[in-house]
């Protein structure tokens, strides 16, 4: 059994001793590669150095750059500027051709409208006149409709006096009629009462021959006094009616006097109120108002055409020096504009002369690009550089393995040098009987136990 272990250590010794043969072989391989590898970035170094070169180079050209962004900025502004300008030459060459079309416009305007101060005075005065005249023939027309109605008043109490005055002779005349006949009847009543030789209480005589004789309807003394009483109110409602009368022609002619003058006034000639018909005198009035009104409309309204005249010219002459001063002051504004235009298209043409000879110098667009470019080399030059630390780092590593790997050697062959050598085939074929013993014994013992189980099984 020693023997036979000892032979299977000196084969595990001396295949692991294979194994590291192999291994330093392939790590010998490797880290040739790796010198390889490392040799083939170390090449690339002047690459990195010709970037970083660049680079300081382009950093140095920076502010150029700067200088270029600035002009572009400029010459940008300046364009503007000139725009701007344009534009308000523009604005002010449209603003002046409305101005003189305005100013145009005005002036013919003001051309054809006269001066119409003296015609409005006229005018002013006329209708003022007229004015006066329909208020005066208003007031007379009122009067006359008032005349109208004190005739009717006056005729009214004339025919109530009238009325009145038949009334009181009708009753007065009925009263002494009354009266008459009372006194006869009384001669028939002292009739009745004398006595033959006894005196009359009227006369005194004692004979009484023919005496008078009662009449069969006469008035009774309260006949009389109703009578008289009817007679004395008609008389007085006659009265009352009468002066009533009197007091409404007083009142008329009064105003008549002073009516026909004023008729005259408008009418012409002096009319006669008893002559002519006061309904007619009215209409006449009516229809002198009536054209007295036409006359006030027609010069109210050329009144106010004059007036709207007068005031539109004052308003043209007010504001033609307005516009003229306008016209001036954007005239002005226009030349001004016109000469900052020149000199800002001088700036922009030399900003742009500027700018080309920039571009011209410089290889980038912009220093947008120019700082791109920097930090791509500067990338590439540190990649670079960091493939080559890779690659040392690697080769360092391989070093270090194989080193180890040589020393494990060393120490595998030690070892197998100090391992006796034995019959390792005979040990083997040994080994071999065993193992195929051990595998019969087993499938035995498995057929055993499968017999086992069924015979159980029947059980």
């Amino acid at each position: 059994a020693q023997r036979q272990k000892a032979a299977q250590d000196r084969a595990r010794t001396q295949q692991a001793l294979e194994t590291l043969q192999t291994k330093i072989a392939q790590q010998t391989d490797a880290q040739a590669a790796k010198q390889t590898a490392l040799e083939a970035v170390q090449a690339m170094l002047p690459r990195a150095e010709a970037l970083k070169a660049q680079t300081v180079l382009l950093e140095q050209q920076l502010p150029q750059y700067d200088a270029l962004e600035q002009t572009r900025t400029a010459v940008k502004t300046a364009e503007r500027a000139v725009t701007s300008y344009e534009r308000q030459i523009q604005k002010d060459h449209q603003q002046l051709d409305r101005l003189t079309r305005t100013i145009s416009s005005l002036q013919t305007e003001l051309a054809d409208l006269t001066d119409t101060s003296a015609v409005l005075l006229d005018v002013t005065y006329r209708a003022e006149q007229e004015s006066a005249r329909s208020e005066a023939l208003s007031a007379l027309l009122q009067d006359l409709r008032q005349q109208v109605t004190l005739q009717q008043r006056w005729k009214r109490a004339q025919e109530e006096d009238l009325t009145a005055r038949t009334r009181s002779q009708r009753d007065r005349a009925e009263y002494e009629q009354k009266n008459q006949a009372f006194l006869d009847a009384q001669a028939g009543i002292l009739a009745q009462a004398l006595e033959e030789g006894l005196p009359c209480p009227v006369c005194g005589a004692v004979h009484h021959p023919a005496l008078a004789r009662l009449a069969a309807h006469a008035p009774t003394q309260a006949d009389v006094e109703q009578a008289q009483a009817a007679a004395d109110r008609s008389g007085a409602e006659a009265a009352k009616k009468s002066a009533a009368a009197a007091a409404q022609k007083s009142q008329y002619d009064t105003r008549e006097s002073v009516l026909r003058d004023r008729l005259a006034q408008h009418l012409g000639n002096a009319v006669e109120t008893a002559e002519v018909d006061l309904l007619t005198l009215q209409d006449r009035v009516t229809a002198l108002w009536n054209e007295a009104q036409t006359q006030v409309c027609s010069l109210a309204d050329r009144r106010k055409g004059l007036e709207a005249q007068q005031n539109r010219r004052k308003q043209l002459e007010q504001r033609l020096p307005q516009e003229q001063a306008q016209l001036t002051q954007v005239s002005q504004h226009k030349q001004k504009a016109e000469q900052a235009l020149a000199g800002e298209r001088v700036h922009a043409e030399n900003l742009q002369a500027q700018l080309r000879q920039l571009e011209a110098q410089c290889s980038f667009p912009d220093q947008a690009a120019v700082t791109r470019q920097i930090r791509a080399m500067e990338a590439e030059a540190h990649q670079i550089e960091g493939a080559i630390a890779l690659a040392q780092t690697a080769l360092d590593t391989a070093g270090k393995t194989l080193e180890g790997l040589r020393g494990q050697r060393i120490q595998l062959e030690a070892l197998l040098a100090q391992t006796p050598q034995e019959d390792l085939d005979a040990l083997a074929e040994q080994q071999r009987r065993l193992q195929a013993q051990k595998a019969a014994l087993t499938q035995d013992s498995k057929a055993l136990a499968v017999r086992q189980s069924r015979n159980e099984t029947v059980r």
